[in-house]
C-alpha cells in the first residue's frame, strides 16, 4: 500500500478543528485530489478520488473509530463478490497543544491491479498526491484559524 503520513499544526481549539474534520464532505473541497465524498449512513460514506493519468478511483468507507476530539479512523469496504477493489484505510489523530491543535492525517490505498499500482508509485515518487495533500491541509489551516 501507498502511504501518505502528514501532520499539521492549526491555531485553534482541538474540539473546532475535530468538528471541521468529522464532516468528511469537507476533504473534497480542499484537497483537490478527492472529487467528492457522500455519507451513505451513520457510518458510511462514499468516495471519488482522482488519480494518476486521470483516473477516477469511487470505493466505499466504514468509520471504525470516532473518538470525540481524539481521533477519527475509517476504511473501505467491498461486496464479497467484488474481484478487483480499492483498498484505501485512513485515520486522523488530534493533539491540544495550548491554543494549538496538531492533526495527523495518515492515508493509505492500493489499486486494484499491480500496473495501476507501478503507476501510483512511480507518481507517489514524483510528489502525486503529496503536494495535493500537502496543499490541501494549509487551506484547511487557514480556513479553521479564519473562522475561529
Amino acid at each position: 500500500m501507498i502511504t501518505i503520513d502528514k501532520a499539521i499544526d492549526i491555531n485553534a481549539p482541538v474540539a473546532q478543528v475535530y468538528k471541521f474534520w468529522q464532516n468528511f464532505e469537507n476533504f473534497a473541497e480542499f484537497i483537490g485530489s478527492v472529487e467528492s465524498i457522500k455519507r451513505t449512513g451513520e457510518h458510511t460514506s462514499h468516495w471519488v478520488v482522482r488519480g494518476p493519468m486521470r483516473t477516477k478511483v469511487e470505493f466505499d468507507a466504514l468509520t471504525t473509530e470516532n473518538i470525540e476530539n481524539k481521533s477519527i479512523k475509517w476504511h473501505s469496504t467491498h461486496a464479497d463478490n467484488e474481484v478487483e477493489e480499492v483498498k484505501s484505510e485512513g485515520s486522523l489523530t488530534f493533539k491540544e497543544n495550548g491554543s494549538m491543535t496538531n492533526v495527523q492525517l495518515i492515508f493509505s490505498y492500493s489499486l486494484p491491479n499491480a500496473l495501476a499500482n507501478k503507476v501510483a508509485e512511480t507518481m507517489n515518487a514524483f510528489g502525486f498526491p503529496q503536494k495535493d495533500f500537502d496543499k490541501g491541509l494549509e487551506t484547511i489551516k487557514t480556513k479553521i484559524e479564519t473562522d475561529a
